[in-house]
């Protein structure tokens, strides 16, 4: 009787340890779809690119975010060593994007926040 409890608690058990994954999975799908929205380009004018770059033989990337590519140009070049920069700049670089054309360099050799993304690097570049 003893074994027949543990084995339906520990199927209760990992049940909720699989209900908690999966929500914790689409409330984080839910939050880069929201994000996502957010950081939208709308503007028929607009400018959404992101591309590898190679210069003087190193892999680098750069990122060209607007709503109008008529605005002026910011050239935004971070100065830490360490990580991308382009993935955090959502939080503080949509006011900018407004007025200018906001042209991120990062740094030389820095991975991409997705494996997609680094398999496109094309090295002939």
């Amino acid at each position: 009787m003893v074994k027949k409890l543990l084995k339906y608690i520990g199927i209760a058990v990992a049940g909720m340890v699989v209900v908690a994954l999966s929500s914790a999975l689409l409330y984080r799908k839910y939050l880069q779809h929201k994000v996502a929205e957010e950081r939208a380009i709308i503007s028929p004018n607009g400018i959404n690119s992101l591309e590898p770059v190679r210069i003087g033989g190193i892999g680098q990337w750069v990122e060209i975010r607007g709503q109008n590519v008529n605005n002026p140009i910011l050239l935004f070049i971070h100065g830490g060593p360490g990580i991308a920069f382009i993935p955090l700049a959502g939080a503080w670089q949509a006011s900018w994007e407004r007025y200018f054309t906001v042209v991120q360099w990062d740094q030389r050799e820095r991975e991409r926040p997705t494996r997609q993304m680094t398999r496109n690097f094309n090295t002939e570049q």
